[in-house]
């Protein structure tokens, strides 16, 4: 068995200072202050103008990374509106004229987002279900998100996608890391395949064109 495969227990995380007692909250305050902080690092690895994600999630910790990281241009796709009202998602990040948040399932409309788009992006693809939905929907959209990156027409994005320790589970649909990997092969065969462990403690599948 893959050792990527192996490591399921952290499928899904979520820190909720909201339902927490003002000791836990200031204490996953100052967490989510340094989990930003290991994110930013890690996406300062892969520069590129443009910075997309799906799955922003309710803290929009991957936003704050992207900001912290310099992204020129930021872009995070929500398929849960519930979400981003209670953490106000769209209000925190409306002073940043750089940053657009996209209410919607990315699934739909990562091509819309992407098409304008005429220089090389970072992917953060971490869009799976939490909790899981029932067995007639899909919990990732991933194989949809990496076919709107094969139809653009720039084929040396950087493309991060976390969570792969999920691969083979009900979490990525029972979709295999090979599955995955064959996918990004099939943009640009010459995308070379590695591997990083999160600040989640995830595991994170890096794809990129090496100069």
């Amino acid at each position: 068995m893959n050792k990527f495969l192996t490591i399921t227990v952290f499928c899904f995380i979520s820190i909720n200072p909201i339902s927490q007692t003002s000791n836990q909250r200031s204490s996953l305050i100052e967490r989510r202050k340094q989990l930003i902080a290991q994110q930013t690092a890690f996406f300062s690895n892969f520069p590129n103008y443009y910075f997309v994600e799906t799955g922003t999630g309710g803290g929009g910790f991957g936003v704050q990374a992207a900001i912290q990281a310099n992204f020129k241009e930021i872009h995070s796709i929500e398929i849960d509106e519930k979400v981003l009202a209670q953490y106000k998602t769209i209000q925190k990040f409306a002073q940043y004229k750089h940053v657009k948040i996209w209410p919607g399932d990315s699934k739909k409309i990562l091509g819309q987002v992407i098409a304008p788009m005429d220089k090389p992006i970072t992917f953060w693809l971490d869009a799976h279900t939490k909790p899981l939905l029932q067995s007639d929907h899909k919990n990732t959209p991933l194989l949809d998100e990496l076919e709107y990156i094969k139809q653009h027409p720039i084929k040396t994005h950087t493309i991060l996608i976390d969570d792969v320790n999920c691969c083979e589970t009900a979490g990525f649909d029972f979709l295999s890391l090979e599955a995955i990997i064959k996918k990004i092969k099939s943009i640009n065969e010459h995308y070379n395949i590695s591997y990083a462990k999160s600040f989640w403690d995830s595991t994170i599948l890096i794809a990129q064109i090496k100069q």
